[in-house]
């Protein structure tokens, strides 16, 4: 695969998967690879192998004799995923921290400082995923990561619909402050318990929406 086509595929999934985080793209509408295509000035190749990697990440689904759709998201998904996310997360954290350098600290506290300073949903959602992957990188485990990568690329609808939901930003500024300290101290109990609560919170406000 040439390296034209690789970015091709790349432009293509983070157009329809920033689509479908904001709400532009609905759970349930249906993804013709020819329209995406045209829309997009590409050919269906690189939207074929886009829409794979949505799939793998849990942002579409296909129905047979069908084709793609933007996949449903409910209460119990959320919760699952958020589930999922603390796992990975937690044991990342605990392989990562009496390993963690100052410069991984300093990266990750500038993307905190970004993310509590930006405006716009999607960037918010990026910096948001990225501070807690550069606090779990120092573990040394690609697998590890590549799994908690994959997570977040699931979990990124739910973090944009719980910043619309609630004054997130207030809670995630102050959830994100209070771990960054924990692991500048390489306190594991800490910083995984804060990340439990702030996930809890984040699933209950996700839940609330689809429950009632």
């Amino acid at each position: 695969m040439s390296a034209k086509s690789v970015t091709m595929k790349a432009l293509i999934t983070d157009a329809i998967r920033n689509a479908i985080i904001e709400g532009k793209l609905k759970p349930g509408q249906q993804l013709q690879q020819d329209k995406i295509a045209a829309a997009l000035g590409a050919s269906t190749i690189p939207v074929r192998e886009a829409l794979a990697t949505l799939e793998e990440e849990r942002h579409i689904v296909y129905h047979r004799n069908r084709g793609a759709f933007v996949s449903e998201i409910d209460a119990e998904k959320a919760r699952e995923a958020y589930e999922i996310r603390f796992f990975l997360e937690s044991g990342a954290l605990s392989l990562s921290l009496p390993n963690i350098q100052p410069l991984d600290l300093d990266a990750a506290e500038s993307l905190m400082n970004q993310e509590a300073d930006a405006n716009n949903a999607i960037e918010k959602v990026r910096l948001d995923l990225a501070f807690h992957l550069a606090l779990c990188k120092p573990c040394g485990r690609d697998h590890l990561m590549g799994l908690i990568e994959q997570i977040h690329g699931h979990v990124a609808r739910y973090v944009n619909l719980s910043i619309y939901l609630m004054d997130f930003k207030r809670h995630t500024k102050y959830n994100h402050a209070t771990i960054f300290e924990a692991c500048r101290k390489r306190d594991v109990a800490a910083a995984t318990e804060v990340l439990k609560n702030h996930f809890r919170v984040a699933t209950e406000i996700i839940c609330a929406k689809f429950e009632t």
